[in-house]
C-alpha cells in the first residue's frame, strides 16, 4: 500500500524518535525503498517501510566486543545506499573533525571497524586501517562579541578535516549488516566504549520498550532547549508582571 510522505514520516518517528528532516532523508535516500511520483507528490511503500523498522538491533555484545568507530551521515554529506562499495566509501571517507584523543584511542587497535548510519541504520561498513590530514586550511572560526562566552568548537575547527583510510571489512561485518544500532542523535561520529559514546537508546522489540520510549521523550522534553527557551519567556514574563504590580 501507498502512503503519503507524512505518513511515512510519522511512522519512522513513532517507531525510531527521528525528526521530521531525519525521516525525509531516509525516506529520500531510498534506504525505506524508492518512491513513486502520483500526481505532485511522491508515495512511498508502506511494505518497505516496515522491512526496513522490523531490521534488528545489533547486540551490545558485539558493540563491545569490535568498538566500531560511528559515522553518522549529516544532511550536508551525500550517500547513496545502492551505489558501488568503492563509490560509498569516497563519499565517507573525508572531512572527518577528530580531536587527538580519537586518534590515541584508535590507534593501538588498527584496523578499527568502522560503521556509517543513516538515521540509527547502518549502511556501510569498513576497517580504518590510517588516516592523513588534510593540505587545505581550515575554515577560519567566526568572531564572537566580545561580551559572549567564547566557544569551543570554533577552535577545534581550526584543525584541517581528517580522511580515513578504509578498507574493506572482515567477517565481523555480518553482525552489523541490516542491523540499527543502538545510538543517540549526537554528534557526528561515535567510538563506541569511549568516553564520548552516547547512551544505549529503547529497543522496539523489548517488552519494556514502552517504558523507555516514555523515559527517552521525557529526557528529550526536560533537556530541550526550547523547552528552556519557553521557560525563560515565561519567567521574564512573570517578571515584568510582578514589576507593573508594584
Amino acid at each position: 500500500m501507498l502512503i503519503t510522505t507524512q505518513q511515512a514520516c510519522e511512522r519512522l518517528a513513532k517507531v525510531h524518535l527521528l525528526g521530521r528532516n531525519q525521516a525525509l532523508r531516509i525516506l529520500q535516500s531510498g534506504l525505506a525503498g524508492p518512491r513513486t511520483r502520483v500526481g505532485s507528490a511522491y508515495r512511498y511503500d508502506s511494505d518497505a517501510i516496515e522491512r526496513l523498522l522490523a531490521r534488528p538491533r545489533s547486540t551490545d555484545e558485539a558493540l563491545d566486543r569490535h568498538r566500531p568507530f560511528i559515522a553518522r551521515i549529516g544532511r550536508a554529506r551525500h550517500f547513496d545506499p545502492d551505489a558501488t562499495w568503492e563509490e560509498q566509501r569516497a563519499d565517507v571517507a573525508t572531512g572527518w573533525y577528530l580531536p587527538s584523543l580519537a586518534y590515541q584511542q584508535m590507534r593501538p587497535r588498527l584496523p578499527v571497524p568502522f560503521l556509517a548510519t543513516l538515521g540509527a541504520w547502518v549502511v556501510f561498513g569498513a576497517e580504518i586501517t590510517g588516516y592523513e590530514r588534510s593540505l587545505h586550511p581550515a575554515v577560519e572560526p567566526r568572531e564572537q562579541p566580545p561580551d559572549q562566552p567564547q566557544s569551543k568548537r570554533p577552535q577545534n575547527r581550526r584543525l584541517p578535516p581528517a580522511s580515513l583510510v578504509l578498507g574493506r571489512p572482515g567477517d565481523w561485518f555480518s553482525e552489523f549488516e541490516d542491523t540499527w544500532l543502538p545510538i543517540e542523535n549526537g554528534a557526528t561520529w561515535t567510538l563506541w566504549g569511549a568516553l564520548n559514546s552516547t547512551p544505549p537508546r529503547a529497543d522496539p522489540r523489548s517488552m519494556y520498550y514502552q517504558d523507555q520510549l516514555e523515559e527517552e521523550r521525557f529526557l528529550k522534553r526536560l533537556y530541550s532547549t526550547g523547552r528552556h527557551r519557553a521557560l525563560a519567556r515565561t519567567l521574564e514574563g512573570l517578571v515584568v508582571d510582578d514589576r507593573g504590580e508594584r
